[in-house]
């Protein structure tokens, strides 16, 4: 895997006829030295709404949109979220409470920290809300 940053750029051309040969000593080749830089992936993500009636227990986001980006195939991404406040985001009583996503990790398939070859943007927040019970 290729991570994020600069590198230099070490690529030397060789030129082969048609047959397979190498021929590149028989051209008089004018090499420049750079670098290659890999930009981190981008990626938007919201939070997603979450409604239910009471129950005593905490309501927490529980998916997100990914609404720009990809992730590399195996890579997975996991979303942390906050109030406004960066407090628990989570309501347990009858309310509403806005959440925002408040950090991220990536990892890839063996379970590798992938997550500095990203680079992720909150798009919007999300109302966790709790209703209350109906009465019979």
């Amino acid at each position: 895997a290729v991570a994020v940053g600069t590198t230099p750029n070490t690529v030397r051309p060789n030129v082969f006829d048609a047959a397979g040969h190498d021929v590149t000593e028989n051209y008089a080749i004018e090499f420049t030295p750079g670098s290659v830089t890999v930009s981190p992936r981008v990626l938007r993500v919201a939070p997603c709404d979450a409604t239910k009636v009471y129950d005593g227990t905490p309501l927490t986001v529980q998916s997100y949109a990914l609404t720009s980006g990809t992730l590399v195939s195996g890579h997975r991404l996991q979303v942390e979220y906050a109030t406004e406040d960066g407090e628990a985001a989570e309501l347990t009583d009858v309310g509403a409470l806005k959440v925002q996503v408040a950090g991220f990790h990536v990892t890839d398939a063996a379970g590798e920290d992938m997550t500095d070859n990203y680079e992720l943007y909150p798009a919007a927040t999300a109302t966790l809300t709790v209703g209350r019970p109906m009465r019979a």
